[in-house]
């Protein structure tokens, strides 16, 4: 996501879901080098276990190319689509994938054969490194790559650093403030560079590609941005308790790592998806909600995540730019 000139299972889970930067895992060092990556691109749209799709959006266009071919999707609670559906088989009870998220809806659109393994609380370093949570294990995500995959698709990155239990963590001071942005003030004020890592999420990124490339050379890797879930000026507290100034700060942080994941592209020559443009009518805050607050309407996702709405407009952002 960036600057305003450029451009976050239910409450009963909340142990997870406020810690979707707690499932952490051990990261490693840098991987190894790879294959000579495809033109880099950014683009603003207008037999696993979790390989079975839901309905989702028709692909049109020439996709023809991925018929029959093996994807392979990284990512965290945004991905796996924590709440939206049924949860399915996944690489360890913890990650929650549901049956509609936007991996099986864009595997059967495209006939592909899907190894989804997103994972509630995946960081960018369980890219390559285990990931632990409620006494289970998850393997590394790229364990799900083989040499002949032809589509990855990466979404990580907000829970590195525990940036996300941070924002997230806003909602308790809107109640009990009277400053215009008083979770920013109280973060910035124990921590002040709580937001200055944001930038180690490229590197940590450009280390995960290129091992993607070492083991799929063939693969075309798309890079997916962060949506945006608070509407920019007024806010709905009664949905999402936050300050006017607080969802501004949050907005601006996300963009900045927004802006650290579309550097990675551009350094591996993938393909950026930006995400924003894609949500911006739909925040939590919006007629059509994508996102829910501190309650789940609908019983439709998880405190602070994504409504089965998002998943299909992501499906619908992926197969557009991959018709391109």
């Amino acid at each position: 996501m960036r600057t305003a000139a450029r451009r976050l299972t239910r409450l009963a889970a909340a142990a997870t879901i406020v810690g979707l930067a707690a499932c952490t895992g051990t990261t490693t060092g840098p991987a190894t080098t790879s294959s000579t990556a495809p033109p880099s691109s950014t683009t603003t749209p207008p037999a696993d276990p979790s390989t079975q799709p839901a309905a989702g959006p028709t692909a049109q266009g020439s996709v023809g190319r991925f018929a029959g071919a093996r994807m392979v999707s990284f990512g965290d609670s945004y991905t796996a689509g924590t709440g939206t559906a049924a949860t399915q088989p996944s690489p360890a009870s913890f990650c929650a994938q549901a049956a509609d998220n936007y991996p099986r809806q864009v595997a059967q659109a495209l006939g592909m054969v899907l190894a989804d393994r997103s994972c509630n609380g995946a960081r960018t370093g369980n890219v390559v490194a285990p990931q632990e949570a409620q006494g289970q294990t998850a393997a590394p995500q790229i364990d799900g790559l083989t040499g002949d995959t032809r589509l990855v698709t990466i979404a990580l990155g907000v829970n590195d650093n525990d940036l996300f239990g941070t924002l997230v963590g806003c909602s308790h001071y809107a109640a009990v403030s009277t400053s215009a942005a008083p979770c920013k003030d109280a973060v910035l004020a124990a921590s002040p560079n709580a937001v200055d890592q944001i930038p180690s999420v490229t590197a940590s990124l450009v280390s995960a590609v290129r091992s993607v490339k070492a083991t799929a050379p063939g693969a075309q890797i798309v890079l997916l941005g962060y949506p945006q879930v608070l509407p920019d000026g007024a806010q709905c507290p009664a949905r999402w308790p936050i300050t006017e100034g607080d969802a501004q700060w949050v907005n601006a942080t996300l963009s900045q790592l927004d802006g650290a994941i579309e550097n990675a592209a551009a350094q591996t020559g993938s393909t950026f998806l930006d995400l924003r443009p894609v949500t911006a009518s739909h925040t939590a805050c919006a007629a059509q909600p994508w996102f829910n607050g501190a309650s789940v309407a609908g019983d439709d996702g998880s405190s602070y995540h994504p409504r089965s709405g998002y998943m299909t407009g992501v499906a619908r952002a992926l197969l557009g730019i991959l018709r391109d």
